[in-house]
């Protein structure tokens, strides 16, 4: 098994946990850890290597981690969060995705109701529609060749089987991907 690549544009909390997996997997010491890591690093992540050759493995990690890490970047997160918006021929399950992520990054270790209630909101906020007559929408040309299509509600029911099977879509369990 072989770790990733890293160049700092990519999320550092993913790369450290595959790197881990990674390194547990093969049986690495500490001395090979320092080493994999070193090749794993490309781009602006390699440039704290020019100063890196004396420091220990966990002196690296902690290096990269003030650097890369999201650690106190949860306002930035949250801003994001709330700004986001479905972009256009975008999924519901690649929102959902994104959303998750955020909301992850946004409120690292915090688990509450009100927080899944906010990652739900988010959600919906997200998809960025809305509609002021309910009524013109739903008699629109648009709504009705859209509800009388049955290939839409295949997507739709395996969107809403996926959410109630995996209850927990915005719970703070799980790594970000």
């Amino acid at each position: 098994m072989k770790p990733d690549k890293f160049d700092g544009s990519q999320s550092f909390e993913t790369f450290m946990c595959k790197f881990r997996n990674c390194a547990d997997y093969n049986g690495w010491s500490e001395r090979d850890r320092k080493a994999h890591l070193f090749a794993a690093l490309r781009g602006d992540a390699a440039q704290l290597l020019w100063s890196a050759e004396s420091l220990s493995y966990k002196q690296l990690v902690e290096k990269l981690k003030k650097r890369f890490g999201s650690k106190g970047m949860e306002e930035c997160y949250q801003t994001e969060l709330r700004c986001r918006r479905r972009k256009k021929d975008e999924s519901l399950r690649e929102l959902a995705q994104d959303i998750r992520r955020l909301h992850i990054l946004a409120y690292p270790g915090e688990r509450s109701k009100l927080l899944e209630h906010i990652g739900r909101d988010a959600f919906l906020t997200c998809c960025n529609v809305s509609y002021s007559n309910l009524k013109m929408h739903l008699s629109s040309k648009k709504h009705v060749e859209f509800a009388t299509n049955p290939s839409n509600y295949k997507a739709v029911d395996l969107l809403i089987q996926e959410i109630n099977t995996q209850s927990d879509i915005f719970s703070l369990t799980g790594a970000v991907d």
